[in-house]
């Protein structure tokens, strides 16, 4: 469903008849959901967070498929001074792992 909701219209995400005879015989998750998954996953202890600035990047290195299970985390990379006492940034690192 969401990739037709963001116009992904690769069949790997929604044609399970087509895909029966492919590579990996099913329908592979579309990585924004997978992405959104793990940032949830991860954000505990970030509920104070105004807003997300940027995604520099990602890598999707494995397909996803439905019954994996996904555990997150996020490493503080830096901590950016803004010159403010109430306020301050920082450059987190996303990881998504499946059935660690």
């Amino acid at each position: 469903m969401a990739a037709r909701l963001y116009q992904n219209i690769a069949r790997a995400h929604f044609n399970a008849h087509a895909l029966k005879n492919t590579r990996f015989g099913k329908r592979v998750i579309y990585g924004g959901h997978i992405i959104s998954m793990a940032h949830a996953l991860s954000f505990n202890g970030l509920e104070n967070a105004v807003r997300i600035l940027a995604f520099n990047g990602g890598t999707h290195s494995n397909p996803t498929f439905a019954g994996d299970t996904l555990f997150a985390w996020t490493d503080v990379i830096e901590k950016i001074d803004l010159g403010r006492a109430d306020a301050g940034a920082l450059r987190l690192r996303l990881v998504g792992v499946k059935n660690a």
